[in-house]
């Protein structure tokens, strides 16, 4: 429950970048720039802390890849799509 929790989160925090990222008009690379190296930093201190609690180095690790993969793909996911929609050219009014 908990490693659903905190992909959740790192979903919502992608959201909000991209809410940040269209009202401020940054770019692209920025945010996803920001998006990495933010996430990946709360991974890591999420981990640290699971091993504080008790869990062993390898469950965090699995964890881990859990919870900061999945916002990661998803944002992959988005980029890729998008980039298809750009390149679809528009039927022509005849």
């Amino acid at each position: 429950m908990h490693t659903l929790l905190a992909t959740l989160a790192g979903l919502l925090f992608l959201g909000v970048l991209l809410v940040i990222e269209r009202a401020l008009r940054l770019p692209t690379r920025t945010v996803n720039a920001a998006f990495i190296i933010l996430w990946l930093a709360a991974t890591v201190v999420h981990g640290y802390l699971g091993i504080l609690a008790g869990q062993t180095l390898m469950t965090e690790v699995l964890v881990g890849v859990v919870v900061f993969g999945v916002p990661l793909a998803a944002r992959i996911a988005m980029r890729v799509m998008s980039r298809r929609n750009a390149f679809r050219t528009k039927p022509r009014a005849t």
